[in-house]
């Protein structure tokens, strides 16, 4: 993660509509990559995720599971799987999927969750 800017003024407000566009542009990693860069972005500043420059993506899952619904978790899961199979693993990640990850992107990720909502309260 370290060298990822996910300040959340650096992307755009329609995380999800933007990366949709550049995949059907033809600008699969670029798409891919902002999807990534925005997941990262909401955990840290929507849901309080306490992610590291040298956290794994491995990592930031694990640190997102004591935050995030299992439904918002399980998107997040989706989400990295198919960077990862795309960026280090060079397949092709079907565009149904990218669609589905692209057009739920802000339903998973834009607002703080109930988990979210819960852990703020007890501190």
């Amino acid at each position: 993660m370290r060298d990822l800017d996910i300040r959340p003024e650096t992307l755009p407000a329609d995380v999800g509509g933007a990366a949709r566009v550049l995949w059907d542009r033809g600008e699969q990693r670029a798409a891919l990559a902002l999807l990534y860069r925005g997941l990262l972005s909401r955990l840290v500043h929507v849901h309080r995720v306490a992610i590291r420059d040298s956290s794994t993506e491995g990592d930031c899952l694990q640190l997102a599971s004591q935050q995030l619904t299992a439904s918002r978790l399980e998107y997040a899961s989706r989400l990295i799987g198919a960077w990862q199979r795309s960026v280090y693993g060079r397949e092709i990640v079907g565009s149904d999927d990218v669609h589905a990850l692209c057009d739920h992107f802000a339903e998973m990720l834009d607002r703080a969750g109930p988990a979210t909502i819960a852990s703020e309260a007890a501190a």
